[in-house]
């Protein structure tokens, strides 16, 4: 006779157990980790790494914005000069 699928399923008698001896044991290590020397030292690391790449983004949004003006500046500057040379040679025809 072969096993019906409910019998199949079923757990070992002590994976419950094993479980919860496994979970236990992880949930001690992540709530000792805060009061370790080199979890606090790499969270310090990892905080001002991040707070960095911050400045360094905001940093380089401002002189993006920066170089922008400049190349617009320098467009219509340019504009205006070859307006300027247009309009010199339509008046003396040359």
């Amino acid at each position: 006779m072969s096993a019906s699928t409910s019998e199949t399923a079923q757990l070992p008698p002590g994976a419950g157990r094993r479980k919860r001896v496994a979970r236990t044991i992880m949930l001690a290590w992540v709530a000792r980790l805060p009061s370790d020397r080199r979890f606090q030292q790499g969270v310090i690391v990892v905080a001002i790494a991040v707070g960095a790449m911050r400045g360094l983004a905001r940093d380089g949004a401002t002189r993006a914005v920066a170089w922008d003006q400049q190349s617009r500046a320098r467009s219509l500057q340019a504009e205006a000069k070859k307006a300027m040379r247009q309009g010199k040679q339509a008046v003396t025809g040359g």
